[in-house]
């Protein structure tokens, strides 16, 4: 199963750009154009949020802090892409929750390494065509074997 990744920019160009690009690679694609409708449509199924901070209705620094202060949406990996690149916006951008900051104008390849190395590092990538059955985001079974990754637990 392919991870899923929202794509929040109110910019259609750079939402068609990163789909495109991230869809060519194997990845699901989810897109929000303002912070309200991505609030709306963002559930734990999603492995990681493509956030912009410039955003109609609800900014992206809001959008950060809402899906950090859920808990059944805490652990979504999330980069902000935003033309905001000073010092000042990247370090308020990663203590309220970001896991990466790019700037744009960015290179689709090294948004695509950032991607790779945050799913890689955030959990383990069971595939549902592999042994295991995927159950939720976290846990993974086969017959009577369970894995549940956040609690380290093999039943």
């Amino acid at each position: 199963m392919p991870n899923k990744i929202m794509i929040v920019d109110d910019e259609k160009n750079i939402r068609d750009l990163v789909k495109y690009n991230l869809e060519e690679v194997g990845y699901e694609i989810i897109e929000a154009l303002d912070g309200k409708e991505a609030i709306d449509k963002v559930d734990d199924n999603i492995d990681l949020v493509i956030l912009d901070l410039m955003l109609p209705k609800i900014d992206g620094l809001e959008v950060c802090k809402k899906i950090r202060s859920s808990e059944n949406l805490k652990d979504i990996a999330i980069i902000m892409l935003t033309a905001k690149d000073e010092e000042l916006d990247r370090i308020l951008g990663l203590e309220i929750g970001a896991d990466d900051y790019m700037t744009k104008p960015f290179s689709i390849r090294e948004l695509r390494s950032r991607i790779k190395a945050i799913l890689r590092r955030d959990k383990i990538n069971f595939k549902e065509d592999d042994i295991f059955t995927k159950q939720n985001k976290d846990k993974y079974a086969q017959g009577d074997l369970e894995i549940n990754i956040p609690a380290y637990e093999v039943k």
